[in-house]
């Protein structure tokens, strides 16, 4: 069984992303807050989350740091992603460092179905 996967970005992008996903099966959840998106995490069990790391409501850089920091998540089994347009370069160069894989929007969906997949084989159940 695939971990659901969750979007956190705006509406119409988040959508699009949604649809395309679960076009190929997955369950995908959306969060329109960051109280929102731990509940979700929390309630689905998601080990996948999906950031557009432009986002004015989220500082995606501060909150993947943070969640890091959580003593009851063991942050080696999750797999983020950034959805990048027009992503500044110390975000992507941040985003490495913080070993999240950032991808091209809309050019790498299908890199991004690749990902997911591959990493979900590895998640501990």
């Amino acid at each position: 069984m695939d971990s659901p996967v969750i979007i956190i970005d705006d509406d119409n992008r988040a959508t699009k992303i949604k649809a395309f996903l679960e076009s190929f099966s997955f369950t995908v959840f959306t969060a329109e807050n960051l109280y929102e998106l731990m509940g979700q995490i929390y309630k689905h069990d998601i080990r996948i989350l999906i950031f557009n790391p432009d986002l004015v409501w989220v500082n995606a850089i501060e909150f993947i740091t943070e969640f890091k920091k959580l003593k009851s998540i063991n942050t080696d089994e999750y797999k983020i992603f950034f959805l990048c347009e027009n992503t500044e370069k110390d975000i992507r160069e941040k985003a490495r460092e913080l070993n999240i894989t950032c991808l091209d929007y809309p050019k790498n969906m299908t890199k991004l179905i690749n990902h997911i997949k591959s990493f979900g084989k590895n998640i501990p159940i």
